[in-house]
């Protein structure tokens, strides 16, 4: 909806009052350590990696020998495995715990719902709601003032826009009052908008709470499901924890350490 104020603007203003909840859902970034190439006599590798994160790949040039004398583990590999491995289990369990499952996944229970309606309750007071009286009251106090400060007027406007009871209250005060801004009387109005404030206020509850819902849903389930099948896939592939030693180049790599990397070498 658009409100077009007074022809006293040396420019016509208009602001969109349609809000949209802008909702952060965690994005996780889940990916496989690549394959990792060096120089086997590098000086900065030059007694060898210590611990493999994925399979390691030394180039040996022809007629260079390298001794690395690391004791060559995977263990921080493997432990990612078994992390990997509660996580999925973990998440199984909140899934049955929270009826996730067939036609319940992708939902709240009804307690978890309700926590979340308790949350916003909590947050939506008595002072905002004196808040958002104050707020229409400064912007119908510019509205009538003569003569019109444009900028004062639009500043308030914004303050109106920018808090979502106020925005509501105005969005229903403008359909009972259709001209409001082009004339001088919101605030001889004012007093006829107390029940409006009182709907605004409890319009703005209930869609705060379905937007938290659904915020809480897309972050709680949506992404965490998305990221617990990229681990799977990983974990259903037995190669994916591996370790593992390639040499390339017709150079000679000699291992003197106690390696207990699990991959091939």
């Amino acid at each position: 909806m658009l409100f077009q104020f007074k022809a006293a603007f040396s420019r016509v203003r208009s602001h969109n009052c349609a809000r949209s909840l802008k909702v952060s859902t965690l994005s996780f970034l889940f990916f496989a350590v690549a394959n990792t190439t060096a120089l086997a006599d590098d000086p900065v590798s030059g007694s060898g990696p210590e611990q493999l994160t994925g399979r390691f790949r030394a180039e040996v040039d022809a007629g260079v020998t390298v001794t690395w004398s690391n004791n060559i583990s995977d263990a921080t590999l493997q432990q990612t495995k078994l992390d990997d491995m509660k996580e999925v289990a973990d998440w199984e369990a909140k899934r049955v715990a929270f009826g996730w499952q067939g036609a319940g996944a992708g939902t709240l229970t009804g307690a978890m719902q309700n926590a979340i309606r308790m949350k916003v309750l909590s947050e939506f007071t008595e002072g905002y709601f004196d808040n958002a009286k104050a707020i229409i009251g400064e912007l119908f106090k510019q509205n009538d003032a003569i003569p019109l400060d444009d900028d004062a007027f639009v500043s308030a406007l914004d303050a109106v826009m920018a808090d979502p009871i106020a925005e509501r209250i105005l969005l229903q005060f403008s359909k009972d009052y259709p001209g409001w801004a082009a004339g001088y009387d919101a605030q001889s109005n004012y007093k006829n908008v107390e029940e409006t404030i009182r709907t605004g206020l409890e319009a703005a509850r209930e869609k705060a709470i379905a937007d938290r819902i659904a915020a809480e849903m897309e972050i709680d389930f949506v992404a965490t499901e998305a990221r617990i099948q990229a681990i799977a896939a990983k974990l259903a592939d037995p190669t994916s924890y591996d370790g593992g030693l390639t040499k390339t180049g017709s150079g000679q790599l000699i291992l003197t350490g106690d390696s207990t990397y699990s991959g091939d070498t």
